[in-house]
């Protein structure tokens, strides 16, 4: 009897030690946070609150061809020698002087969240969020299009200039191309 209650308490321990005992209302710690939006292993597109957004069309498809398929659509920047996409899988991209920005340009008249970049069924928008403004010359054009506390769709190709016009600004521009 006392050997039966010995080895129902070392089941007991070898068990706890393979689950986590939270209390009521606590959530799973990670060391490190999930990046949303993310692909999830069935190819659907899960989004910061663990809700689905399951695209029908996809659904057939082989991952490769899922993974073309999501990244055929958005804006690609270049600043620096860096490049930076704005798509599907990651819908928004934030410009400015703080460390928390997805795009940092460390510059005078840059504001610390300057400009947000989104991708919002399949079109880009530039969201000017700065004090300063924001400068957009799209290629072929001749004159700056200045955004200040606005937002514009963005299309083809061109420039942005946080803060300055682009004539006046050569060292700090972030060019863009959307597909």
């Amino acid at each position: 009897m006392a050997e039966d209650e010995a080895e129902k308490d070392q089941n007991m321990n070898t068990e706890s030690r393979n689950f986590v005992e939270r209390r009521r209302g606590e959530r799973r710690s990670y060391r490190t946070r999930p990046r949303f939006p993310l692909v999830d292993s069935d190819g659907n597109l899960v989004t910061h609150n663990r809700r689905r957004i399951v695209d029908r069309r996809l659904a057939r498809l082989t991952p490769e061809e899922i993974q073309a398929k999501r990244s055929a659509h958005g804006i690609e920047l270049r600043f620096r020698g860096k490049r930076y996409e704005v798509n599907i899988t990651r819908p928004r991209l934030t410009l400015g002087r703080t460390h928390l920005c997805g795009l940092q340009v460390l510059e005078g008249p840059v504001s610390r969240e300057h400009a947000i970049i989104r991708f919002d069924d399949g079109k880009v928008y530039l969201e000017d969020r700065s004090t300063n403004g924001t400068y957009i010359r799209l290629e072929g054009d001749e004159q700056d299009q200045f955004l200040h506390k606005d937002e514009v769709r963005l299309r083809g190709r061109g420039k942005i200039s946080l803060g300055h016009p682009i004539d006046q600004n050569p060292e700090h521009l972030i060019r863009f191309e959307v597909d």
